[in-house]
C-alpha cells in the first residue's frame, strides 16, 4: 500500500502536473478578475470586451511543455504507456474544465467552448509538432483571432471561434478539436524529442 501514492507521484512529477495546476489557479483567478462589462478597446474601433474569451490561452500555453515531457525513458519503460497517458489526459482535462468553471459565471457556453478548443489545440500541437514549437497553436490561434477576427462593427468573423457569441455553433467544432487532440495524444503520445 505504501507504494501506491509513490506510484502516482511519479507521473505527477514527470508530467509537471503541479506546474499545470499552478497555471490553472492563476488563469482561474485572472479570468474572474478580467472585467466582463463592455468597454472600448483602444485602437480597435467598434471592438468591445473581447479580451475575456481569450483567458484560457494562459493555461493552454503551459500545457504542451507539461505533456511533452512524457517522451522520455520513463514512458518507454512503463508496461502500458497509452493507459498512463490516458490517466494524465484525464487529469489535464479535469484541470482545464476547472479553469472553465471560473468563466462559467459570466458565460458557461463560451467558457467551456473556448477552453475545449484551446486544450484540443495544445494536445494536437504536442503530438504533431516538435517540442520547441508545440506551444504555437495554443498561443498563436488566440492572438490571430484577437488581431484579425473582428469586423469594424465589433462582431466576430465566423472563423474566429474564440470570439463568437455563446449561441453560435462553434461549440461543436471545439468538441471535435478536443476529442481529436485527446485521442491523438493517448494513441501516439508526444512528438519524439530529436
Amino acid at each position: 500500500m505504501a507504494e501506491r501514492p509513490f506510484a502516482l507521484a511519479v507521473p505527477v512529477r514527470r508530467w509537471l502536473l503541479h506546474r499545470l495546476a499552478a497555471a490553472a489557479v492563476v488563469t482561474g483567478c485572472l479570468w474572474t478578475l478580467v472585467p466582463t462589462d463592455r468597454y472600448d478597446v483602444p485602437a480597435r474601433d467598434g471592438v468591445q470586451a473581447m479580451l475575456w474569451p481569450l483567458a484560457p490561452a494562459l493555461f493552454t500555453a503551459v500545457l504542451p511543455a507539461c505533456l511533452g515531457t512524457a517522451a522520455g525513458p520513463f514512458e518507454r519503460t512503463v508496461r502500458d504507456p497509452g493507459r498512463l497517458r490516458l490517466l494524465v489526459t484525464g487529469a489535464v482535462v479535469a484541470l482545464a474544465f476547472g479553469v472553465a468553471l471560473c468563466g462559467a459565471a459570466v458565460s458557461p457556453a463560451m467558457a467551456f467552448r473556448n477552453t475545449a478548443l484551446l486544450v484540443g489545440l495544445a494536445f494536437l500541437g504536442t503530438v504533431f509538432l516538435p517540442a520547441g514549437a508545440a506551444w504555437a497553436p495554443a498561443v498563436f490561434v488566440p492572438v490571430l483571432m484577437w488581431l484579425t477576427g473582428t469586423r469594424a462593427t465589433g462582431r466576430a468573423y465566423p472563423w474566429a471561434v474564440l470570439l463568437a457569441p455563446p449561441a453560435s455553433a462553434a461549440g461543436a467544432l471545439s468538441a471535435v478539436v478536443l476529442a481529436a487532440g485527446v485521442v491523438a495524444y493517448v494513441v501516439r503520445g508526444p512528438a519524439p524529442i530529436r
